[in-house]
């Protein structure tokens, strides 16, 4: 399977996808999709064997070859493999970046990932890449929810397990309209000032939680109920705002002991490193103890240090962040670890 994705004006082309049992956490960019017309993609991604060439490399830590332009990776986390090559950093405006990423023949074999597998591609390699694509673009990826009322959003950020998802979907049934419950792209738009646009990564999955969940907290049987939801491909009828002005800010954190959702203002400068770190924290979430995803890029900039390439998102996330915040106001919200339904009647008086 091959499937075009125009993120914002970014074309990202990729061939090879698998048939998954769950499409929608295979391919976390389907909301994008569109009709592939031939166009040469910005980001032109192959899924298959392939040979790599690393005549004239530098070879790092036994897994990264690099010379100018070019990078070659063997990686492995939590039992999968993968190889991928990289033809194009630092390339001349107009030419494509090409990546080949190969499966290591366990990957397919194991559970639960057989039910996803190229989520691998698309969180190992793809993802990192894409940050350094947006930002290069003036498209800063941040690691938050946003809903959206009047025109005006509210960007909802936190850890892993600080239940925005659940903070999300309530405020929608109250009749707030959905921009995403994980990611969102922020953008200086002159004259409007900050602008939100929606980066959904699993529709269908929201939706479950939106019409069955409370909270975030699933027992074996609700995951078995998502899986079947997933499984089936409905069709999502959640419709989701593409794009909004920014109104507030809100950084969630789960306290222990905490009996009540208790706010505090949170000046430009705490709210923006809030904000970058929680961003560089994803980098980390859900992976193996001492893995970072990206790493590949840093091992590129060793061998060519005067490369810029990902360094708008590597260096310049917090300057970034400051600016696109510094118009609203932000917030620092002290959660319960159990979603606490006052939590959005809070956030609606803010």
């Amino acid at each position: 399977m091959n499937a075009l994705y125009d993120i914002r004006g970014l074309a990202v082309r990729v061939e090879g996808l698998c048939r998954a049992a769950v499409p929608d956490i295979n391919a976390k960019l389907h909301w994008f999709e569109i009709r592939d017309d031939g166009r040469q993609a910005d980001i032109e991604m192959r899924i298959s064997p392939f040979e790599p060439r690393r005549e004239g490399c530098l070879a790092l830590d036994r897994r990264y070859w690099v010379r100018p332009g070019y990078l070659y990776l063997e990686e492995s986390d939590k039992g999968l493999s993968w190889r991928a090559e990289i033809d194009g950093l630092d390339r001349p405006a107009g030419k494509p970046l090409r990546i080949r990423f190969a499966h290591g023949k366990a990957n397919r074999r194991r559970i639960p990932w057989r039910l996803f597998p190229d989520l691998v591609m698309h969180l190992y390699v793809l993802w990192p890449v894409l940050e350094c694509e947006l930002a290069a673009r003036g498209l800063w990826l941040v690691h938050a929810g946003a809903v959206e009322r009047d025109g005006r959003s509210v960007v909802i950020a936190g850890r892993g397990g600080v239940n925005k998802t659940a903070l999300v979907a309530e405020l929608c049934r109250r009749g707030w309209q959905p921009m995403s419950d994980d990611f969102v792209l922020l953008r200086n738009q002159p004259p409007r000032g900050t602008v939100v646009l929606a980066m959904p990564t699993s529709p269908r999955w929201f939706q479950f939680q939106l019409q069955n969940m409370e909270d975030e907290d699933l027992s074996l049987w609700d995951k078995l109920r998502l899986l079947r939801y997933l499984y089936h491909r409905r069709d999502v009828s959640v419709a989701f705002v593409a794009e909004a002005s920014l109104g507030r800010v809100v950084l969630l954190q789960a306290v222990e002991g905490q009996a009540a959702p208790e706010p505090a203002p949170l000046k430009l400068g705490p709210a923006a490193e809030a904000l970058e770190l929680n961003c560089r924290m994803e980098r980390t979430a859900y992976v193996g103890h001492g893995f970072r995803i990206g790493r590949f890029l840093e091992a590129y900039r060793y061998v060519v240090p005067e490369s810029t390439y990902g360094h708008g998102w590597d260096r310049g996330l917090g300057q970034a962040l400051r600016e696109l915040i510094a118009p609203t106001k932000a917030y620092r919200i002290a959660v319960p670890k159990r979603y606490d339904p006052n939590l959005a009647d809070l956030i609606e008086t803010l």
